[in-house]
């Protein structure tokens, strides 16, 4: 148990600098494709020199990318609070579970809304061409695929071990 306490307060910090880059490094790129570079926009291969953007597409393309940041970023937050429930020295809890289980769901949401925000993302950079938008793109990522698995994965592991800790309730009842 000490191991697991030990290993979980050294991660809690390289974890928590780690959310603060994942939190710049998207809000960076969507603050400088939709706002801050807009030449950045136009040298997209999916917009038509012609094309006016306004400024409404920009913000609804901002704000298509801030649900896979902000689901990524609460999975990342939870992840943190369980370090810290582990640290403390809380192992088998319905705190671990729920947190496994919001890891797990908020996981597989910011990878799911990433694949289809990429699907998107031709046909909104596009909106404005004199010839229309691009159709929507069958994006594949395997990485991003993979992560929704793993955050079922998670989301079982939480709900398993909530089972475990009602399981294990009941029997200590009953003796």
């Amino acid at each position: 148990m000490s191991h697991i306490r030990t290993v979980a307060g050294l991660l809690i910090l390289p974890m928590a600098i780690f959310v603060i880059y994942y939190f710049y490094r998207g809000m960076e790129w969507q603050l400088n494709m939709a706002f801050l570079e807009p030449e950045r926009w136009m040298k997209s291969r999916f917009v038509s020199p012609e094309a006016v953007v306004e400024t409404s597409t920009r913000i609804f393309y901002f704000a298509m990318w801030q649900v896979p940041l902000y689901c990524g970023l609460t999975a990342y937050a939870f992840a943190v609070l369980c370090l810290i429930r582990l640290a403390r020295g809380y192992l088998f809890d319905h705190g671990i579970a729920r947190c496994c289980m919001m890891i797990g769901t908020f996981t597989a949401v910011s990878s799911g809304s990433n694949l289809i925000a990429a699907a998107l993302s031709p046909m909104i950079l596009s909106w404005h061409n004199p010839e229309g938008p691009a159709p929507l793109r069958y994006w594949y990522s395997a990485t991003h695929f993979s992560l929704v698995f793993y955050g079922f994965a998670f989301l079982m592991m939480g709900w398993i071990l909530q089972e475990a800790i009602r399981v294990d309730k009941e029997n200590r009842e009953f003796v």
